[in-house]
């Protein structure tokens, strides 16, 4: 476990071991990620905190049998299968900090993220780099994500966080979205089939009421998680590399999760097709090519 402090109000807590999951933002002296108290001993990067997807977003299905196959997919001109993870494989991978490991002077710190030989040929053979800088500053988390193609040829990612901000009571909660439309789901398979426009940007959790939903068409970088009983506004800033943003929240669940994602949900399946290097259904990086990805975490009390 790493501490990432700017001040004594204003500090992260980090599992490199997790996936390199910041599994607690104290904010202007306030806990803004909800996790299980035991977080660190169950070794499950996805019970909480801020999981860090990659290199893909969401589920992966192979349907070119008779019945779709959970988290397998294929890739034109190569034999075989590949198998990919709900969420992909950065979240249950050690990341490596750059410098010293445990609390060191600073507000920032940068990891490493490198796939193994037997992870690349069972899973994802693709060869990147990928490196994460986190920032504390005064009521904000900044992160900044470098991905590397190592190859000559194309390389298919999508990246994504998976932020379980905690809350105190749903009921006076509500997100404002700065989307256009709202992806349709397959009920089962949970990858889109059509889209449909948005006519209500702010969504409210009622009483046994659950969130699993993609949002699309972007038209602002924030979108804002409003907790009226504690006088406090949550922002989650993204750049454009970023396409979309997911809500997910269980009945009486003590979170509610903001998700920022690139393109890619499903892209998975369509590696089959020889076309997916144009970049339609999953983000490409050409030979050699890096890209950086920014993601902010605001918060703010109001009156």
């Amino acid at each position: 476990m790493d501490i990432l402090r700017f001040d004594k109000d204003n500090f992260v807590r980090i599992a490199p071991e997790l996936g390199c999951n910041v599994y607690s933002w104290i904010a202007l002296g306030r806990e803004m990620l909800y996790a299980p108290e035991d977080f660190l001993k169950r070794g499950d990067p996805f019970a909480g905190g801020n999981p860090v997807l990659f290199p893909s977003v969401g589920r992966t299905w192979d349907r070119t049998g008779s019945a779709p196959v959970p988290e397998k997919y294929r890739i034109a001109g190569i034999t075989g299968s590949f198998t990919m993870p709900v969420h992909g494989l950065a979240a249950g991978t050690e990341w490596r900090r750059k410098g010293e490991p445990g609390e060191t002077p600073g507000s920032r710190a940068e990891y490493s993220l490198v796939l193994s030989r037997e992870t690349r040929e069972h899973h994802y053979p693709f060869e990147t780099g990928i490196d994460l800088s986190i920032q504390v500053l005064p009521g904000e988390c900044v992160f900044r994500v470098t991905v590397s193609n190592l190859e000559q040829r194309p390389v298919p990612f999508a990246f994504g966080f998976h932020p379980f901000f905690r809350v105190r009571d749903r009921a006076s909660s509500r997100v404002i979205l700065p989307c256009t439309r709202q992806a349709v789901l397959h009920p089962e398979l949970l990858i889109p089939r059509g889209e449909k426009a948005l006519t209500q940007r702010e969504l409210r959790f009622e009483p046994g009421q659950t969130w699993d939903a993609a949002f699309e068409g972007l038209d602002g970088p924030e979108a804002l998680l409003v907790l009226e009983d504690e006088h406090l506004e949550i922002g989650v800033s993204v750049d454009t590399h970023f396409r979309m943003f997911v809500v997910y929240s269980e009945p009486d669940a003590p979170f509610i999760c903001l998700e920022p994602w690139t393109a890619g949900i499903g892209g998975y399946e369509h590696l089959l097709e020889d076309s997916w290097k144009d970049g339609k259904y999953v983000p490409v990086l050409g030979p050699e090519e890096t890209k950086i990805l920014t993601v902010r975490y605001r918060t703010e009390e109001k009156e």
